[in-house]
């Protein structure tokens, strides 16, 4: 593959896969997720680390959120950090490639992290993952450049990018197992220099874990490993851990579900490919996933979306399996492939979540009205676009307590006494007992005078009997 101008190839996917990230941040509903993000980053400064401790997160992430509010809480604004971070750590697969590999493998690294739909749907919403992946990437790179140079300086830029990593994801803390692995076994003489440099981190990252399990956290929505481990291999080619999941992808148009199954087949068996070639990236990213698939026989820890932080480590293994085969027609090929997923994946409306800003904008056609939610799913959103006025949800929150009472969500009783009231109601994420028992006392006290549909949401408005 010595004629393939990997530059060249490298910067149109950059420019491509920027312009879809762009279209995406500009065109996509803000949904339930990114409404949290910001429900928890705009509480009062004195309860700010007790909302981010219920949300099982650390708060570096949150802080950078929190203080973009004080300058402008446009979505544009709130995305806006997830895509300068994707940037970078596609410019960091690019320019490292005397830590990765190879020339080659670094680039085409850089290339498919950058039009991978993964990483296109995370660089445009307001989450942590992608401001985490450039944190836990920056980190592995450093490990990287440790294990040619012991010196103070190298020791102290990883200890500060391992306690960055820290406070932005919890799953790198993960990385101290293959990290410790491999000294022992490559490098045992610098063993006492790497207690020292990562001995540091945990212990600046200690009182904030002590903290946030103090406070009691909510946990991870995670399903069993069975599930999980398949889906965070074919995730980085299909995408799929957002509002629109792995699970309703066979209900697509067929044409859509030909391609996407097809990239993610061949993607998962260059992977395994590149498995059989020796990397010490290789062995970071299998220990990683054996622990997080073997706790998740017995725990709910085990999140697909949250194993999207190593993605850029999972492409260069796949970098690697491409280059075994030297078959460039063969990779470019699937390359165009993946770009057509990640196309359709932006611009089809299967993908898209509700559009809760046009839900929003018929219910002001009469601000004054009260405006009941059955699930959670459009009550946050909503209070993100409406100011949190006149909105109250009528169904059990599922979100903990302790999370609901800091970011508002408490179940409320229909008042009878409102001549009118906005029914903004969905079967998604709510106790469907209670979602019926919501119908059934509107329909009894109140008369169904306008309907409206957007997506699996209807809005209707009811007027007193």
């Amino acid at each position: 593959m010595k004629n393939i101008n990997w530059d060249l190839i490298f910067w149109l996917s950059f420019l491509f896969s920027l312009t879809l990230k762009i279209f995406a941040i500009l065109n996509k509903p803000f949904w339930l997720d990114e409404a949290l993000t910001y429900h928890i980053a705009t509480v009062p400064f004195n309860y700010f680390f007790q909302a981010v401790a219920s949300d099982s997160n650390p708060p570096l992430y949150y802080l950078l959120i929190h203080f973009l509010t004080k300058i402008n809480d446009s979505p544009i604004l709130l995305r806006a950090p997830s895509l300068i971070a994707n940037l970078s750590t596609s410019i960091l697969l690019y320019k490292n490639s005397g830590l990765i590999s190879n020339a080659n493998v670094s680039k085409l690294a850089a290339v498919l992290f950058s039009i991978s739909p993964l990483s296109i749907y995370l660089a445009s919403e307001a989450r942590l993952h992608s401001f985490s992946t450039f944190t836990i990437t920056l980190c592995i790179l450093l490990f990287l450049r440790l294990l040619k140079s012991w010196s103070t300086k190298a020791l102290l830029l990883f200890a500060l990018s391992l306690t960055i990593a820290f406070y932005s994801q919890y799953y790198s803390i993960l990385l101290l197992f293959p990290f410790t692995w491999i000294i022992w076994k490559k490098q045992k003489r610098n063993f006492k220099k790497w207690l020292s440099a990562s001995l540091f981190p945990i212990g600046i990252f200690a009182p904030w874990v002590i903290y946030a399990r103090g406070f009691g956290e909510s946990g991870c929505y995670c399903p069993p490993s069975w599930f999980s481990l398949p889906a965070t291999l074919i995730s980085p080619f299909i995408g799929g851990v957002g509002p629109v999941t792995i699970r309703v992808f066979p209900h697509m148009p067929l044409s859509a579900f030909v391609l996407i199954l097809s990239v993610a087949v061949v993607g998962v068996f260059i992977f395994i490919i590149g498995l059989s070639q020796k990397s010490l990236i290789k062995i970071i990213y299998l220990k990683l996933l054996f622990l997080l698939s073997f706790a998740g026989l017995f725990l709910p820890v085990f999140s697909p979306r949250g194993m999207a932080v190593f993605s850029p480590v999972f492409f260069i293994i796949t970098s690697l399996g491409f280059l075994s085969f030297k078959r460039p027609k063969f990779m470019l090929s699937f390359l165009l492939l993946l770009a057509s997923v990640s196309i359709i994946q932006v611009v089809h409306p299967f993908f898209q979540s509700e559009k809760v800003e046009n839900i929003y904008q018929i219910t002001q056609q009469k601000p004054n009205v009260p405006m009941a939610h059955t699930s959670i799913l459009t009550f946050y959103s909503l209070n993100y676009y409406s100011g949190k006025s006149s909105n109250f949800l009528t169904t059990p929150n599922p979100l903990k307590e302790k999370q609901v009472n800091l970011i508002g969500g408490q179940r409320q009783d229909l008042d009878l006494q409102n001549s009118k009231v906005w029914l903004v109601d969905t079967d998604q994420l709510v106790d469907s007992q209670k979602r019926q028992e919501t119908l059934d006392t509107l329909n009894k006290n109140y008369v169904m005078k306008e309907t409206y549909q957007i997506n699996s949401v209807n809005v209707y408005l009811f007027e007193k009997r």
